[in-house]
């Protein structure tokens, strides 16, 4: 049976503190994903993120049967929680996953060219954020339904901007009548990633609104197939 086992990260260098889940792979070697979780399953219960990425917040999600190709695959997968409240720092927050990330790469002994992340709604937010933060960090990011647009990414973008993720794949993906996080800043984004040469990838549609966009993006796009075909090359080990 595969187990999530629970935990509590509390940096020694940042004031953040989130529950988390956590499976670890069983072989050493293998890739870690981080999942963001939607705004709904923000809090301190440590269950409801862990439920959204198995199943799915929204009853048009069942079943996602293209899951599986996460779900029965041998990788490490982080899912962090949120909490809730006008106090939130996304940037806090998304960089105390990222060292939460370099801890369990080292226990899981995961390959460290082969970390992810993705997220939908408000953790598609952290996704673009890690991204913009930590591109050389992630080996690919995986934006649904979200937007560029927490601090302190700056609210004009420009191309100099985001020229230092020039070379991180990503692929977002939106509905153009999303009604909760609008598809401007998305179409913004990818424009200027795409005049920069980025390896960035868009699925936009139409008349999926906000929740029905992630059941269409995960049934229909080959997406797990390009997660697992992004490797970040490291640079040699020191002698």
């Amino acid at each position: 049976m595969v187990s999530y086992q629970p935990g509590v990260y509390a940096g020694n260098t940042r004031d953040v503190r989130f529950p988390y889940r956590v499976k670890y792979a069983k072989q050493p070697g293998r890739p870690l994903l981080v999942f963001f979780h939607g705004g709904g399953a923000a809090g301190r219960d440590n269950l409801r993120p862990l439920w959204e990425f198995l199943f799915g917040p929204y009853p048009e999600w069942f079943p996602l049967q293209k899951r599986r190709a996460l779900l029965g695959s041998d990788l490490t997968v982080l899912i962090p929680q949120c909490g809730r409240g006008a106090a939130y720092d996304g940037e806090a927050f998304v960089s105390a996953v990222k060292e939460l990330c370099e801890t369990l790469a080292g226990s899981a002994s995961a390959d460290r060219g082969r970390i992810w992340c993705m997220g939908d709604s408000w953790g598609g937010r952290c996704a673009w954020l890690s991204a913009f933060l930590f591109p050389d960090f992630y080996a690919c990011a995986m934006p649904m339904m979200g937007a560029l647009d927490l601090q302190p990414v700056p609210e004009k973008l420009t191309p100099q901007a985001l020229a230092h993720m020039r070379d991180l794949p990503v692929w977002a993906s939106h509905s153009a009548d999303d009604p909760v996080v609008p598809v401007g800043r998305d179409d913004e984004t990818v424009a200027l990633l795409r005049l920069l040469g980025a390896p960035v990838k868009y699925t936009r549609v139409n008349g999926r609104g906000h929740d029905r966009l992630i059941s269409q993006f995960l049934k229909t796009e080959p997406w797990a197939e390009w997660m697992f075909a992004q490797k970040k090359s490291l640079p040699p080990a020191r002698q």
